[in-house]
């Protein structure tokens, strides 16, 4: 059975006990261009709630920046990697998959062939969409890995220092894939 699902108002209600001890950061607009914080870290994974970098690394605010996505692909959001890295010079990308993906269980056929199902979408828009499944976990981090690497766009340091890492939903442990 499945823990209720808070509604908007409850979460909310959540939002004003944590807003009490919220301490602000710094605000951007009020630094000096050289005085900003900068994490080093840029971190590629997935939407799915079980696979939290801020849990399983332990992380505090402002240590690294997180972009998640269907399966934690970075293809999709090349475009966020490279204006996200013009503004923060990350050090390092660690692109991070999961066992127990959802988007192993999915085919890219069976996603056009429901979004068909919704009222008035346009058919070409719909076969134009960059949908990514896979069956391998490990070769889809390697996968991402070698798309990054490749990329002409992506700062040559900064290509050669990412990581692949696959978590194990079960144990919680992290793995280095590449």
């Amino acid at each position: 059975m499945s823990a209720p699902r808070p509604t908007l108002d409850e979460l909310l209600e959540r939002n004003k006990v944590v807003a009490q001890t919220h301490k602000a950061p710094p605000q951007f607009s009020h630094l000096p261009k050289e005085a900003k914080p900068r994490p080093d870290i840029l971190v590629v994974t997935c939407a799915d709630p079980r696979c939290d970098p801020a849990y399983f690394f332990a992380t505090r605010p402002g240590e690294m920046v997180v972009l998640r996505n269907l399966g934690g692909r970075v293809e999709a959001i090349m475009p966020d990697i490279l204006a996200l890295d013009v503004l923060a010079e990350f050090k390092h990308i660690y692109v991070i998959h999961h066992t127990d993906c959802t988007a192993i269980w999915m085919s890219e056929d069976a996603i056009r062939e429901e979004l068909r199902k919704v009222p008035g979408a346009d058919p070409k828009a719909i076969d134009a969409l960059p949908l990514s499944t896979w069956a391998d976990d490990e070769k889809s981090v390697r996968d991402d890995l070698k798309f990054l690497r490749d990329s002409s766009l992506l700062r040559k340091d900064l290509a050669a220092s990412t990581h692949g890492l696959l978590l194990d939903i079960a144990t919680g442990l992290l793995k280095t894939v590449v």
